[in-house]
């Protein structure tokens, strides 16, 4: 919930920078000695009420669900004076920057993590306001660093906040990508629509542009549903008048336009080049390397589970994936003519007919039409969380939790695990996992105990090693996709859980599985527990 008022936006400091969600909260009443009548009065102590978290709009925002441009207040009851050390960091409070903030200058690996923010001071209150929108989901600290003063002298002790930006898509937006793609070559002339993808709640439409070489573009300027696309959020159509120029490059801009909590939306540009004339020709199929637990069937690399389908293509051009299935549908886009498409259909065990549709931007299709079978009776062992980053040494600290959310016991043998769709990965040891537990696989110099690296494991924690890394040499931090595979006796790869790549956002962080997709942060590692 949020308000216009302080509401939950506002934290206040206990001690050393504990945080309290003041709500209703009032400061104690403080009551001043009888110094006597001949002593003057000493100066003002310095209360930090708390930190205000506010949109654009005004509106108040729990810390927890931030907005993606937040205005962040830091109240005090005495102005603090010269230049306020305030700082936004990305991700966690650690003991590092703890005692960075101690004592002045900052370190450059901290000033490295610091938000470019505009600041300003308006009498008791200090505001940041990130420059350009924050990650949603990231964990930020604002931080006010123990050289601060106010009347002649120091604060002499670290207040910190945790922030969290929240995902909802009415707490900000930026553009994702343009249809036609940026860079697109040979578009037919008679191009229906362009289309700009926002990941959140844009307000109005205004501020769409399309141009060619002789200026704007007349057309209607629309909102349409971004799951033809197979996107979230908030799509915007650009529907041409008349025929486009030919051969002539047009340039898609977005501009002016704000998100649902009344912050500007970062600016968007994408250009594109039209060719001879109208599209006449439907798109082709090229050929394509399948992976491991892949079928090729009538030139697409098909991969049917128990509860997905998934299908690849890639084709002569730009195409937009439409996959009919078991009544449902979705949607993939192909900027450099290479898509993939996956639907749930829980099925399991059942035929499945399948049409899939790649229409390219001059809304001509080519479609394949496939009956499938999904198999039965496969072990639900799957991915849950994922530490490539570790505080400790790498790839040694490296590790990726395995859970069995199955009813039986699931035996590891004849599973592998790949840091790759296109690498058949190393095989697991033979290994019974009872319903509902957690295994740890992991480097042969893996150390449970490392003092590094925190949450500690629990001891009863399983671990399978499996060489002298994982993967190909250990895991990326800047991210890459793990695939668990079982290799049935049938010869048959079937694909049982896999996880996207994603960079850590800072040393330690653990990509967690959880309902809504997976996570990357410090406090999702919760290796070996729930």
């Amino acid at each position: 919930m949020r308000d216009a008022g302080l509401g939950m936006g506002l934290l206040g400091i206990v001690g050393c920078g504990a945080l309290v969600g003041l709500g209703c909260f009032e400061p104690p009443r403080l009551v001043p000695r009888d110094a006597g009548a001949d002593t003057p009065p000493g100066p003002p102590a310095l209360v930090v009420a708390g930190v205000e978290v506010r949109g654009f709009d005004g509106v108040s925002y729990p810390p927890d669900a931030a907005p993606r441009r937040p205005r962040l207040a830091l109240v005090s009851s005495v102005p603090l004076v010269g230049e306020v050390p305030l700082f936004l960091f990305a991700g966690e409070l650690d003991a590092a920057l703890t005692e960075d903030l101690a004592a002045s200058p900052l370190r450059s690996e901290h000033l490295a993590r610091a938000i470019d923010c505009e600041r300003s001071v308006e009498a008791d209150r200090v505001v940041l306001v990130p420059r350009a929108p924050l990650v949603a989901g990231g964990v930020y600290t604002l931080a006010l660093a123990a050289w601060a003063e106010w009347d002649g002298r120091g604060v002499a002790e670290v207040s910190s906040w945790r922030l969290v930006v929240g995902r909802a898509p009415e707490l900000g937006a930026a553009a994702r990508l343009a249809w036609p793609p940026d860079g697109a070559l040979d578009v037919g002339t008679s191009l229906a629509a362009v289309v700009i993808a926002f990941d959140g709640e844009v307000r109005g439409t205004t501020g769409i542009t399309l141009q060619d070489p002789a200026g704007p573009i007349r057309g209607s300027v629309v909102e349409v549903d971004c799951a033809a696309f197979g996107e979230s959020g908030t799509c915007i159509a650009l529907r041409p008048a008349a025929p486009l120029a030919p051969h002539a490059e047009h340039h898609l801009r977005a501009e002016g336009l704000r998100d649902a909590t009344g912050a500007p939306v970062p600016a968007f540009a994408a250009r594109f080049v039209t060719g001879a004339g109208r599209d006449v020709s439907s798109p082709a199929l090229l050929p394509l390397s399948c992976f491991v637990d892949e079928r090729e069937i009538d030139g697409l690399c098909v991969r049917v589970g128990e509860q997905e389908l998934a299908l690849r293509a890639l084709a002569t051009e730009p195409v937009r994936a439409t996959l009919f299935a078991d009544g449902r549908s979705v949607a993939s886009l192909g900027p450099r003519g290479e898509v993939e498409v996956a639907l749930r259909h829980g099925r399991a065990g059942d035929e499945l007919e399948v049409q899939l549709d790649l229409t390219d931007l001059g809304g001509l299709v080519l479609g394949r039409r496939l009956v499938l079978r999904a198999p039965v009776g496969l072990p639900r062992l799957v991915i849950t969380e994922v530490r490539a980053d570790p505080l400790g040494p790498e790839p040694d600290q490296e590790y990726v939790e395995l859970t069995n959310e199955g009813p039986g016991p699931i035996d590891l043998a004849g599973c592998a695990l790949a840091d790759g769709f296109e690498r058949p990965g190393d095989l697991l040891p033979a290994r019974l996992l009872p319903p509902g537990a957690r295994v740890l696989v992991v480097a042969d110099g893996f150390d449970p105990d490392g003092p590094s690296d925190s949450p500690p494991i629990p001891a009863g924690t399983p671990l399978v090693r499996i060489g002298s890394a994982l993967g190909e040499g250990g895991l990326s931090s800047a991210g890459e996709p793990l695939v668990l595979r079982l290799h049935a006796a049938d010869d048959v790869v079937h694909r049982l859980s896999s996880a996207p790549a994603s960079r850590a956002p800072e040393p330690g962080a653990c990509l967690a599985r959880t309902a809504e997709g997976f996570v990357h942060a410090r406090d999702a590692c919760t290796p070996g527990r729930k």
